[in-house]
Parts: structure tokens; C-alpha cells; sequence
């Protein structure tokens, strides 16, 4: 099989002002080898393309879109927004691997209707797989909290652009910013 090619589906940035015009994206330099989890369960190599926005310098991922803080404090500082009709989920930057969002479809089904917590789901998908790499729970906990935020959100009437959060950020900072969103008692 062909290697598969990740990248945004956008070809404009909706970041940018309210002008007609809207900047066409430009493909990063740095394409990166990946991993991707297929809903068959076997592994793919992919590569992953990351495109930017010239004019805000916003960064477009399959699965997320990271753009420059308004204010920042801090020279790097970063926020992302979701892409919730993504495709592919990334769920390890440190290991580069990706999950088919149907896989965590079946996540989700599985938690639902026979009680399984994320390192269960972890040892059942690691048991049929034919081939390496293993899921680890922490993974497994990461598939979960993208796919099922997003449901979420949409679910409370939380739109791609209104919710934003800091780039790239850790699983229980992830869950807490989508849970300050949404309320304590959402």
C-alpha cells in the first residue's frame, strides 16, 4: 500500500481578518514520518503535512488548528482550536502515531455497552493487532478524550472557533479546559 498523507482539508485560512480574502494555506517545510492506526487495525506509514497561514501564522493539523496567543506574555505561546470533523486523531506527538477516527468510534461503543475502561480497550486492541506498536493506556485515555470532547462540545452547542485551548497540551489539562467549558455540572 501506498504510504498515507495527512494534512488539512482546508486550502484558505479562517483565522484571518473578515476580509474577502482570505490567505491560501503554504505547506511546511518539515513533513514528518508517522504512524497511523487504520479501523481494519493495522498499522500504516503515513507522513504527515502541516500547513501555515503566512498572514497569522497559524499552523493547520488534521485534527487541530494552533495559532499565536493574542496577547502574549510569553514569545511562543500557543492556543489550538479542534477540528471536529477530523478524520485522524493524533494521539502521541512524542511517537508520532494517529488513530482513524473510527477506532475510536468503537472506543466509545465499548465503553458504553460493555463497561471497558481505556486499558482494557488498550490490551483488546493490543491483542489484535497484528503487528507493533502496542497502545498504551495513556494513548488510549488520549483517543478517548479527543474523539469524545468533541462530541461533547458540539453536543453543549460549543463551536470549532469559540473554544480554543493551549497548543498541544497534556491529557488532564486537555479534560480540564474542555470540562471549564462546559461547566462542572454540564
Amino acid at each position: 500500500l501506498p504510504p498515507l498523507i495527512l494534512c488539512t482539508s482546508r486550502v484558505e485560512c479562517c483565522r484571518c481578518g473578515d476580509d474577502d480574502a482570505h490567505p491560501s494555506l503554504r505547506r511546511r517545510i518539515d513533513p514528518q514520518k508517522i504512524q497511523v492506526l487504520m479501523s481494519d487495525l493495522t498499522w500504516h506509514l503515513g507522513t504527515l503535512y502541516a500547513a501555515t497561514c503566512i498572514k497569522c501564522s497559524s499552523v493547520y493539523y488534521p485534527d487541530t488548528i494552533t495559532f499565536p496567543a493574542p496577547q502574549r506574555e510569553h514569545r511562543n505561546e500557543r492556543l489550538q482550536v479542534l477540528e471536529y470533523d477530523a478524520p485522524y486523531l493524533r494521539v502521541s506527538p512524542k511517537h508520532s502515531l494517529w488513530v482513524e477516527r473510527r477506532v475510536a468510534l468503537a472506543q466509545e461503543h465499548a465503553l458504553l455497552r460493555f463497561h471497558a475502561g481505556w486499558s482494557s480497550f488498550a490490551n483488546w486492541l493490543n491483542d489484535m493487532l497484528p503487528c507493533k506498536p502496542a497502545i498504551t493506556n495513556r494513548q488510549s485515555q488520549r483517543l478517548f478524550l479527543e474523539h469524545f470532547a468533541r462530541r461533547l462540545l458540539v453536543a453543549h452547542g460549543h463551536l470549532a472557533s469559540t473554544f480554543t485551548l493551549p497548543a498541544h497540551c497534556s491529557s488532564p489539562d486537555f479534560a480540564s479546559a474542555v470540562r471549564a467549558r462546559i461547566g462542572v455540572n454540564g
